[in-house]
């Protein structure tokens, strides 16, 4: 029996048709795609909570936009992930595709909120990634364990800068002057 190797494209991922009863995302990593389960009740609160907090900051602030999953963001012909929420400065607006729908490019932020089946992809796959392609801040969201691992790029390279559980604030160096105490993200 042969297995395929080939990797899958951008432009094939795109031309891909799925039934329409499936309700899935697919994201493509490395040029394997890859079906995300359905998110639980505890990811989808924390992403909302975040999106909130991050949205009224960004609009208020006007640094830029704020999105989320279900949205493309290519990294290269091989890589097109939905990340659950992330942030796209004013100066990188370039990299939002009107036409198309998706983002051309690394964001400025990135928020990944962990799922049971997402915890190795999320903390490996997608972070190492995240670093090649200069996503200049990443935080991991743990509902489980009610924990945000902040990690600044430096050199290439993600270094932890924050640590943050219990009711302690979580800062980003990339939106100057939003704080969030993770409290806010994790309550319904």
């Amino acid at each position: 029996m042969t297995v395929a190797t080939e990797k899958i494209t951008y432009q094939a991922f795109r031309e891909m048709n799925f039934p329409e009863d499936d309700t899935a995302i697919y994201e493509l990593l490395n040029g394997v795609l890859v079906k995300k389960s359905a998110p639980s009740l505890q990811h989808q609160r924390a992403v909302r909570n975040l999106f909130r907090a991050l949205d009224k900051f960004v609009e208020s602030s006007k640094f830029g936009e704020v999105l989320f999953a279900p949205m493309g963001v290519k990294f290269d012909d091989y890589n097109v992930l939905q990340p659950d929420l992330f942030f796209v400065s004013n100066t990188r607006k370039n990299i939002l595709k009107e036409e198309g729908g998706y983002v051309d490019g690394a964001p400025d932020m990135i928020i990944e909120v962990l799922s049971p089946g997402s915890i190795k992809r999320d903390r490996m796959e997608k972070k190492s990634l995240y670093a090649e392609h200069g996503v200049p801040e990443y935080w991991i969201v743990d509902p489980l364990n009610r924990s945000v691992e902040v990690y600044k790029l430096v050199e290439n390279q993600y270094v932890l800068d924050q640590f943050v559980e219990f009711e302690e604030e979580i800062s980003s160096s990339v939106l100057p002057g939003f704080k969030i105490k993770l409290i806010e993200i994790m309550n319904a």
